[in-house]
């Protein structure tokens, strides 16, 4: 995010961004590999939900709702294998 991280009561927040850099990398691929001619709301929704289970407990604890940059590769791929 180009924005910076938010001191408040109880912890720091860290902006994020999710649809680009988490969402559209990873649904691209899967559309791709299975060579899809559509992508249905059911596709957005897998990647969506795998978006969500891969920040790990570590982001958790230091208040990201979504993982770290330095894992778009990895999150990509769960993404694609959730839309698939």
């Amino acid at each position: 995010s180009p924005f910076p991280p938010v001191q408040r009561p109880g912890g720091t927040l860290y902006p994020s961004q999710c649809n680009n850099m988490f969402i559209f990398p990873g649904l691209g691929l899967a559309v791709s590999v299975c060579k899809a001619s559509q992508v249905s709301d059911a596709m957005l929704y897998a990647a969506s939900v795998a978006v969500s289970k891969s920040a790990s407990a570590e982001d958790r604890a230091t208040g990201r709702i979504f993982p770290q940059v330095r894992d778009i590769r990895r999150v990509s791929l769960e993404v694609a294998c959730a839309v698939i």
